[in-house]
């Protein structure tokens, strides 16, 4: 600072050489520090400009110095034209205030969800924070779109009994979805249990069955008020993009995300990309593994709802959810009770995650047990196939957690015939399920697992894996194997013609291969191959199992 001096006119000059730098003088009041969960610190540079008398007050962050144009901020405000490097000094000049400025620190949420500051835990609901802070503040994208609208009429108690109406609806139905959508607000204490989170619930019935309906009802947690005619910030329809969903689910954190409405399109080329979406979408919040592209690169941090008016045809997709039968149209008269008190959810959710972040680290340390002697438990439970029995456990635990709660709330509530109830659902619904996985895969018995053949055919030497460029090779994480080679070596086996079109289409619907935008193989030094993620292939040739209609009964 001891390089410049203001002089009679309110100007800044070098002192060096009596050069003017710029036609005004500015002075840094204060330094706001803005600090977020994971320690990353972004300041916010409160600025006096001056000459001969006050101008005005304007906020910049440091990195914005180097290339301001004061002119911008006001017209008075003019850098030297003659002296070239005017901008990069009275950056310099404002950066040496700071050990003279006042410093501020505010907590700062720019994530929605989930938050620990000092071995404390915070959960950010858009607009509102849950959790007893001062000097915090809440990203503005956040607090402008994200509404938790809650009835201030309505007490603990009464938000509490609203609920309860809610999964009485269709008890063997509302409750398995509003227990899903608990677990989307449970997530972050779950992952740090090291449980691993069932993310997909797939909602089938045919059309004019409430379901999108009932889905939001149950689970939507902000601008509830608007519940009835825009699910914008927690859902969108089925035929938008990829990145869009991913984009829109990631801002979502710890709560639930709608994908609407998988109804049978006429048009064939439609409905095979919409479901191959939708499989897309599965496979990356069923196993946490979002597409990662040069544009972008989301976060799977929610709950992922689909509704659909038919089961996708593919043990690998269906296997990765949930799935809640609809085969009548749920009772328009208890949702229409329920929709007279939109807010009652998300006044019950303000008072359940309030008091999950009085008592963190306790639900934490209970999952985690009770989690250990599941594991432990699982020695005798023959099934390979794991997701659904996992899903058991969460749904249960769950569920005792929200009766602790509502227990310690003071409500009415016999625990055992509850509990006894909702376990009678899940086993109901999962006994449907794995009678749908064991038809889904007799079919598929029908047809061969390329996954399978290829892996097989590598480990016996039928298929070699050479140099790049050959007919078969890996580089990274990745398997490039000609269509030909590949076409060829199950002729020679089964003395049968597969195209070369319906094994690029096995994989590209399973998501195994990665391919051009326009569907095409992948090209590398000039010739065509399948792009074959290995984990994936591994994981298609092993999930079709002897055992899957055993599960955990």
């Amino acid at each position: 600072m001891e390089r410049y001096y203001i002089d009679d006119y309110g100007r800044t000059l070098r002192e060096d050489d009596d050069t003017v730098v710029a036609d005004f003088n500015v002075k840094l009041v204060t330094v706001e520090k803005y600090i977020t969960a994971e320690n990353k610190c972004y300041e916010v540079f409160t600025l006096d400009f001056y000459k001969d008398e006050f101008i005005c007050r304007y906020k910049l962050s440091p990195d914005e110095l180097d290339k301001q144009n004061y002119y911008d901020i006001d017209s008075r405000l003019l850098l030297s034209p003659v002296v070239s490097s005017a901008s990069k000094e009275i950056a310099y000049f404002i950066r040496c205030q700071v050990t003279s400025a006042e410093i501020k620190e505010f907590k700062f949420f720019d994530k929605l969800g989930w938050h620990k500051f000092d071995g404390e835990h915070f959960y950010c609901a858009g607009d509102t924070l849950i959790g007893s802070l001062d000097n915090y503040f809440i990203k503005e994208h956040l607090s402008e779109t994200y509404h938790l609208e809650i009835d201030r009429d309505m007490t603990e108690l009464s938000a509490l009994e609203h609920t309860f109406d809610l999964i009485k609806i269709e008890p063997e139905i509302t409750s398995l979805i509003f227990v899903f959508g608990l677990i989307g607000i449970m997530r972050q204490p779950i992952k740090d249990a090291n449980i691993k989170i069932p993310s997909a619930l797939y909602i089938d019935g045919n059309t004019q069955t409430r379901k999108t309906t009932t889905s939001k009802l149950l689970t939507c947690m902000y601008n509830r008020s608007l519940l009835e005619s825009d699910i914008s910030v927690s859902g969108t329809r089925v035929n938008s993009t990829n990145i869009k969903v991913e984009e829109l689910a990631e801002k979502l954190k710890d709560t639930s995300f709608i994908l609407d409405d998988l109804y049978r399109q006429s048009d064939t080329k439609l409905r095979k990309e919409y479901e191959s979406h939708v499989r897309n979408l599965i496979r990356n919040f069923a196993d946490n593994t979002p597409r990662s592209t040069a544009r972008s690169s989301y976060e799977i941090n929610c709950q992922l709802i689909i509704t659909a008016e038919y089961l996708l045809k593919s043990l690998t997709d269906l296997g990765r959810t949930v799935i809640v039968h609809v085969s009548k149209p749920i009772n328009s008269e208890r949702l229409s009770y329920c929709q007279k008190q939109p807010l009652g959810l998300s006044t019950f959710y303000y008072y359940f995650i309030k008091w999950l972040s009085v008592n963190y680290s306790k639900i934490v340390e209970r999952l985690r047990s009770e989690y250990i002697t599941f594991r432990e438990q699982a020695k005798d439970h023959k099934s390979n196939y794991e997701r659904l029995y996992e899903s058991w456990f969460l749904l249960k635990i769950v569920f005792e957690i929200y009766l602790d709660y509502a227990i310690e709330v003071g409500a009415e509530v016999n625990k055992k015939s509850l509990t006894d109830g909702f376990y009678r659902y899940v086993q109901k619904t999962f006994a449907f399920e794995s009678k749908i996985l064991k038809r889904v895969k007799a079919s598929e018995a029908e047809k061969l697992n390329f996954s399978r053949e290829l892996i097989s055919m590598i480990n016996s030497g039928i298929i070699k894996v050479t140099k790049k460029g050959d007919n078969c090779f890996g580089k990274g994480r990745y398997l490039y194997i000609t269509n030909n080679y590949f076409a060829r070596k199950l002729y020679d086996k089964y003395g049968k013609v597969f195209s070369a079109k319906s094994i690029t289409a096995y994989f590209r619907d399973r998501s195994i291969s990665e391919a051009y935008d326009d569907n095409t193989n992948k090209k590398y030094r000039g010739k065509r191959y399948l792009v074959l993620n290995k984990d994936f292939l591994n994981e298609d040739a092993n999930d079709i199992n002897d055992k899957i209609d055993k599960l955990f009964f």
